[in-house]
């Protein structure tokens, strides 16, 4: 008996584990990607990776326009974009726009934070999930839409920082967006500066 309860632990196991060996890290136009197998759908997925900094060698930051496209080619397969990783963009002070594709639904923590360059958020109306501190830090940002399929929590410092920003548009859901008192930071000065958010 124990010898069939070690067999099925394995196999378990062995089925845990197969997303991650099936991932892999390319690089396409200058941006990284983490690429696996949905295990859902099947279909090869990539999610936007950080931008290359190793110990020892010159950080290579994400700048200037970047378009990411719906669908990223490496070896002759493709790759839908699905997802940016955490702190993928972050602290990209050069990066002066960037362009998501719909079928980016995910948007790692702390994605675009103290991103000061950027003046509208690049996060997709299609989006369904965020993470904490998104647009934390992003000084230059004038506006930016809350998608329909987040309901939130905006959690505490998640928008602080954003000194420049002057409209919040909510996209038409049928949920309440749950947002912290705190969202804009947690000092009275900040949260006086953005009563003139609309």
């Amino acid at each position: 008996n124990s010898a069939w309860f070690r067999s099925i632990g394995l196999a378990l196991a062995a089925l845990l584990v197969a997303p991650a060996l099936n991932a892999a890290s390319i690089t396409v136009d200058g941006i990284n990607y983490t690429t696996s197998v949905d295990r859902t759908t099947q279909q090869n997925v990539a999610t936007v990776a950080k931008y290359t900094a190793k110990k020892g060698q010159d950080t290579i930051w994400y700048e200037g326009d970047i378009v990411i496209p719906q669908v990223v080619t490496y070896n002759g397969v493709d790759y839908t974009v699905t997802a940016t990783a955490a702190n993928s963009f972050l602290d990209c002070v050069n990066l002066t726009s960037l362009s998501l594709p719909e079928t980016c639904v995910t948007i790692g923590r702390n994605s675009f934070k103290g991103c000061t360059s950027l003046k509208v958020s690049p996060v997709p109306v299609t989006a369904t999930s965020l993470g904490t501190g998104v647009w934390n830090g992003c000084s230059g940002m004038e506006e930016i839409t809350i998608p329909a399929g987040w309901a939130g929590p905006m959690v505490s410092e998640d928008l602080a920082g954003c000194s420049s920003l002057r409209k919040i548009i909510f996209a038409e859901s049928e949920t309440p967006l749950v947002m912290n008192f705190e969202a804009f930071g947690k000092s009275d000065e900040t949260r006086v500066a953005h009563k003139s958010v609309t």
